[in-house]
């Protein structure tokens, strides 16, 4: 897997650094273990992560609605395209038995990096073995005074490093983007029928399911909830690939992606409008996974895609 150019002066001399992390246990030991809530130590994560990442390179803290759905607590992210995932769990987890949950397993089918932490042990998942590394044991990390070990600071130090610095996945076949997007759709679906079965039970954010209402009453009055969900998740990464063709090499957000889609795709430009609503808070389940999609097509080599489904044309003719 390649990795993301830094430099000589760039994150290389920065991972050294002992005192990220001395500052990063300082921060963990401002409030007691026993009185921690899920985000209490978000925000010294974030500040490691940032320590490790090369120049360009973005962390994103991505608060869940409901725990263990839903995006991972972390994203790393550069010019558009997404670098790896960040989970977190509770101080003490067992994160051997996390690597084998399904929640790991599904975010795997989106991303070969994938970095797992209980805030003192820490995972790279992409790794054959997953060897955990351990910064402190929890006892060491609250006493009265801790102090770290080089040998423990320098394994940590190369992993957070190799993790932040992978290149984003960059594809080039047209098999390679059909299987990338069914995935992402499948996902999609999934989020978009949770979604919509709760705004139809409490009535909030209607723009959802005032689509799935409108679709119902001009193109089938018997598509179920599940149909809609399918099809509006396979029409939106089409139409975001649709955009991506048409965008001359620029990349892809939630805002600007619609401008790109031609007038005489109707359909299309209106399911694509949903990109609108995503910022709203309740849509955060949904918005993460319409972010891997617009990250797999800004790493489209639409050269390359474009001369493989010519190439696949052509073949076909002559059969």
């Amino acid at each position: 897997m390649n990795n993301i150019h830094t430099g000589a002066s760039g994150v290389g001399a920065r991972h050294k650094r002992p005192d990220a992390f001395a500052a990063y246990v300082t921060s963990l030991r401002e409030t007691p273990a026993k009185d921690k809530t899920e985000h209490t130590d978000r925000h010294a994560v974030k500040a490691l992560l940032e320590q490790f990442s090369p120049p360009g390179v973005t962390v994103i803290h991505e608060p869940k609605r409901v725990q263990g759905k839903g995006a991972p607590d972390f994203k790393l992210h550069i010019n558009g395209q997404i670098v790896g995932y960040v989970e977190t769990k509770p101080l003490g987890t067992n994160l051997n038995e996390v690597l084998k949950s399904a929640q790991i397993a599904r975010y795997l089918t989106l991303s070969k990096n994938i970095l797992l932490t209980n805030y003192l042990e820490w995972v790279l998942v992409k790794d054959a073995d997953a060897r955990i590394i351990m910064l402190l044991d929890k006892e060491q990390a609250f006493a009265s005074k801790f102090k770290l070990e080089t040998s423990r600071t320098t394994e940590l130090s190369s992993l957070l490093h190799r993790f932040a610095s992978v290149a984003p996945q960059r594809i080039s076949t047209a098999n390679e983007l059909a299987d990338a997007l069914a995935t992402r759709s499948r996902l999609l679906r999934d989020f978009l029928g949770d979604e919509l079965a709760r705004q139809k039970k409490y009535g909030q954010g209607e723009r959802l399911y005032g689509l799935y209402a409108a679709f119902k009453n001009q193109v089938s009055e018997a598509i179920t909830v599940s149909e809609f969900a399918d099809a509006f998740a396979q029409t939106l990464a089409y139409g975001l690939f649709l955009s991506k063709l048409n965008a001359n090499g620029t990349s892809l957000t939630l805002s600007t992606a619609k401008k790109y889609i031609p007038t005489s795709f109707k359909l299309i430009q209106e399911l694509v409008s949903f990109l609108d609503v995503l910022e709203i808070d309740f849509y955060k389940e949904v918005r993460w996974v319409v972010d891997e999609i617009l990250s797999i097509i800004n790493g489209l080599d639409v050269a390359s895609v474009r001369e493989n489904l010519s190439f696949k044309n052509r073949q076909r003719a002559y059969r």
